[in-house]
């Protein structure tokens, strides 16, 4: 290798974290639209029911709108369970062990698959209850659990990565 790594991590990905990811991350959006249509259609809901006098049929309408945020807002249950169905349809074989190098780069090394990522090429980095995220330009996620480095302390790691993004910029 040769050069001097300032933090490496090394893990087999679990489906812990592929949910953690889902939930925080992909999620996100879902989650807080569902939970605005849940709010909003639950206030018209009340403000029919007591001060407009509408009908049962404006009532249902009303009902069938707080449904629909509630599915919105829970399409990250829906998520878990294809993570968990992929995890059981690959047989709950082992997944290859995962290094990701933090040197001049970003390496990830997961089996036979290798890619290469330099910092400005980061876009965003999440800093989950139990993993950090670094999603790239082209839309792939390189995580890093928070108690899987080999090399460094998951502490200094956010700013680390935070100050080479911006200096090579």
């Amino acid at each position: 290798m040769g050069e001097k790594l300032s933090f490496e991590s090394r893990y087999c990905l679990t489906t812990a974290m592929t949910k953690e990811y889902a939930k925080y991350v992909f999620c996100k959006t879902t989650r807080i639209l569902g939970g605005i249509i849940m709010l909003v259609s639950a206030a018209a809901l009340i403000i029919s029911m007591v001060w407009a006098g509408y009908g049962l049929s404006d009532i249902t309408l009303f009902i069938l709108c707080f449904t629909a945020g509630l599915l919105i807002y829970n399409y990250y249950f829906l998520i878990s369970m294809v993570v968990e169905k992929q995890a059981k349809r690959n047989g709950m074989k082992e997944p290859p062990e995962c290094a990701v190098y933090f040197g001049s780069s970003v390496r990830m090394k997961e089996g036979k698959e290798e890619i290469a990522v330099k910092y400005p090429q980061i876009e965003k980095f999440y800093n989950l209850p139990n993993l950090f995220a670094l999603e790239t330009e082209n839309k792939r996620t390189i995580l890093v659990p928070k108690d899987s480095f080999v090399i460094g302390k998951a502490e200094d790691f956010e700013a680390f990565v935070k100050e080479k993004m911006q200096r090579q910029i």
